[in-house]
């Protein structure tokens, strides 16, 4: 699962809040640990930029499966010992792009990524742990259009999609293939933004995560999971404000991550059943928040 969260003209230095227009002249930076980057603004309202950078960075699954595989000394299954995963690998990757505000409040991006990374670290459901497996390619478009309909209503939309294979077969006959277990495809957030409505504020948003591969050769896939989540506010005094949260708005029956291998209940075959394994999304689930600034 990829889904990137900072974009090239993010890490060049450009400053979107000032309406001063600094240069026609292409912007080149050089970043620590191998990193370059290139923007060319168009008049004071368009950029174009790319990045292209190598590193160490730490194998995607980590991100988002904690990292057990680094830090574990002992397997779950059986207590025996086991080598820890390898915490950074090689990773190479560019991006190219585009941003532009159409009007004040209103702005649209588009961006094209690619990364290479020497190892993917993959869950192995089975056995409790991940493991390191061969180098992966991903690559993926992200579009952001954010629209200030009215002083205090703001409307926001990203769409991403991208592609994680590896670069040989990975994974156990007659599965082995090279699409990259958990990987998402396509997100799509959409939400609107209440600020200085008098004293309220809030904000409504729905998020679609788009099925998976859960093997390798890409024969099992996991259901799309589609969440709404809401908050209303009050502000008491100027550092003072209160707001509620709720999650998971519709009380949809979803899972946030699932995986596919064997396991075995009473009853069934000693050798186990092959079958997808879900962790299911927190039913609805509403959080009083007081925050209070000094």
């Amino acid at each position: 699962f990829f889904f990137k969260q900072k974009t090239a003209y993010e890490i060049v230095d450009c400053d979107w809040s000032s309406d001063v227009c600094s240069s026609d002249l292409p912007v080149v930076k050089h970043q620590p640990h191998g990193h370059i980057g290139f923007s060319q603004a168009v008049g004071c309202n368009t950029v174009f930029f790319a990045i292209a950078f190598e590193s160490l960075a730490v194998p995607m699954a980590c991100r988002i499966l904690s990292a057990h595989g680094i830090t574990a000394r002992v397997k779950p299954s059986d207590g025996s010992a086991t080598e820890p995963a390898v915490p950074l690998v090689r990773t190479r990757g560019s991006e190219l792009g585009w941003r532009t505000d159409w009007a004040p409040g209103v702005s649209s991006s588009l961006s094209w990524w690619q990364l290479d990374l020497s190892s993917e670290l993959v869950f192995v459901g089975d056995a409790g742990e991940t493991e390191a497996s061969g180098a992966s390619k991903r690559h993926g478009i992200e579009a952001h259009h954010q629209h200030a309909v009215a002083d205090w209503l703001t409307l926001e939309a990203d769409v991403a999609w991208s592609q994680a294979r590896f670069k040989s077969d990975q994974g156990d006959a007659p599965h082995a293939g090279r699409d990259v277990p958990g990987a998402v495809r396509s997100v799509v957030s959409v939400g609107a933004r209440v600020d200085d409505r008098g004293p309220w504020f809030g904000q409504l948003q729905w998020r679609y995560f788009g099925p998976r591969a859960l093997i390798e050769d890409g024969s099992v896939r996991s259901h799309g999971t589609l969440l709404a989540n809401a908050r209303v506010g009050y502000k008491l005094r100027p550092d003072l404000r209160a707001s509620v949260d709720v999650f998971n708005l519709l009380d949809r029956k979803a899972s946030d991550i699932d995986y596919y291998y064997v396991s075995r209940l009473r009853g069934e075959p000693a050798g186990g059943v092959a079958d997808v394994h879900s962790h299911p999304a927190e039913p609805r689930t509403v959080r009083l928040t007081l925050t209070w600034r000094y």
